[in-house]
């Protein structure tokens, strides 16, 4: 659509009078710190959108005790987990953010995975699960 996206640059000023008309940025090293001299003014924009970037959110695993990772390319500390999203704590398993940021289908099938993970974790088993889990495994 030709929409230019700006990854690592902040805003450093934004102007108009009834709405955004024109917007500086200045690109930011890996310590999210500005670069000076590298300042771009942009004219004639209708709008803002700024994508801060999220964090994997483990507060309850680690309260609970589940050991974690850092890991950068997903975000910050992740939980450690088996290929069927088995924490570090016996029977506690994971899908979504709390291990990794992705999109909502990948949160749909890591609960696929986990749900059928916790059943099968407490005696549960169906031909469909035991379909479902190998599946799981490929």
């Amino acid at each position: 659509m030709g929409v230019p996206i700006y990854t690592r640059h902040t805003i450093v000023a934004a102007y108009g009078k009834d709405h955004v008309e024109a917007a500086t940025i200045i690109r930011v090293d890996e310590r999210k710190k500005p670069i000076p001299g590298t300042e771009i003014t942009i004219k004639d924009i209708d709008g803002i959108v700024i994508a801060t970037g999220m964090t994997p959110d483990v507060e309850l695993l680690k309260q609970m005790g589940a050991k974690l990772k850092y890991v950068r390319e997903l975000g910050g500390f992740v939980p450690l987990r088996t290929r069927y999203n088995e924490t570090t704590l016996k029977r506690v398993f994971i899908a979504g953010d709390v291990g990794d940021v992705e999109e909502a289908s990948t949160a749909i099938m890591e609960g696929r995975i986990a749900g059928i993970s916790a059943a099968f974790s407490i005696g549960y088993h169906s031909d469909k699960a035991e379909k479902e889990r190998r599946f799981a495994e490929e």
